[in-house]
């Protein structure tokens, strides 16, 4: 138990500082999500949502189909070339 809540005290910080889009990106590009860069976000108001990504030197055109933090939302990705 004791090493369980030291492994949470540890982790959290690390996961604090990584954008819902970087999560949500990191699946479909390949990258883990502290390595992507978000860019020129849509997010001003609810619904779907459109970003770009940047990891390795590659760009990609990101969107998705209502609001990061529902669990329904559907994100897709398409590389959309070198930055």
């Amino acid at each position: 138990m004791r090493s369980s809540f030291a492994l949470l005290v540890l982790i959290l910080p690390a996961c604090a500082g990584v954008s819902s889009y970087a999560r949500a990106t990191a699946g479909r590009v390949g990258c883990p999500a502290g390595e992507i860069e978000i860019r020129d976000t849509e997010d001003d108001q609810p619904g779907p949502r459109s970003w770009v990504a940047v990891c390795q030197g590659k760009q990609y055109a990101c969107s998705s189909n209502g609001d990061l933090a529902e669990s329904d939302s559907k994100v897709k990705c398409s590389e959309i070339g070198a930055q």
